[in-house]
């Protein structure tokens, strides 16, 4: 059977490498750690959070190393409102991979969550590094800047955001009607009204 592995690792959709006619370990680990991470996913959108937390425990344990393992730790400690537990998954997640915005965006959700507004922005920043073009961080980022009482830095990022959905209607006049009750919110009225109903 042992040359029957490149083939079936073929089929698996990873690229095998054969040594003395075995499949390299690791990309078996990796595959099948892949392979968990997509059906805790799919675990995890029918509401079975215990099964998908299960799941990636063990695809931690075939690929420590597969960033998006810890990504879904994350995702299933959200659900289970444990944000503490959220943020070591996601460090974990920025400590292998720390190119990706999503990690970022979801640290800096689960900082928010935690009410830890500053290092919440600074994920966020993070995120805007990685992804400058990205209406809805800038989004994000007027978000937590309001929650910071940062008036005009809020006006100033949510400008950023419907400036760079401009070819994207429905979310730029969503972006107005945010940079509306963002302005209420700071009680600048009359500016908000003109957002809302430019919106």
């Amino acid at each position: 059977l042992r040359y029957l592995a490149p083939y079936f690792a073929e089929l698996l959709g990873f690229t095998a490498t054969v040594t003395s006619g075995a499949v390299r370990s690791d990309e078996v680990a990796e595959a099948e750690a892949l392979a968990h991470y997509k059906r805790a996913m799919n675990l995890l959108n029918l509401n079975r959070r215990d099964d998908a937390l299960v799941l990636l425990e063990e695809a931690a344990e075939f690929a420590p190393g597969l960033s998006e393992v810890y990504l879904g730790r994350a995702l299933v400690f959200f659900r289970l409102r444990d944000y503490s537990e959220a943020m070591s998954s996601l460090d974990r997640a920025i400590e292998l991979d720390p190119e990706s915005s999503d990690y970022y965006y979801w640290k800096s959700e689960a900082l928010r969550k935690l009410e830890r507004d500053e290092e919440a922005l600074e994920a966020i920043e993070n995120f805007i590094r990685l992804d400058p073009s990205s209406p809805f961080a800038h989004r994000r980022k007027s978000a937590t800047l309001a929650r910071l009482r940062r008036t005009e830095e809020v006006i100033e990022a949510i400008d950023r955001a419907i400036s760079l959905s401009v070819k994207d209607k429905k979310s730029a006049a969503r972006y107005l009607d945010d940079k509306g009750w963002l302005l209420l919110s700071l009680r600048k009225t009359e500016e908000a009204l003109r957002s809302i109903n430019r919106a």
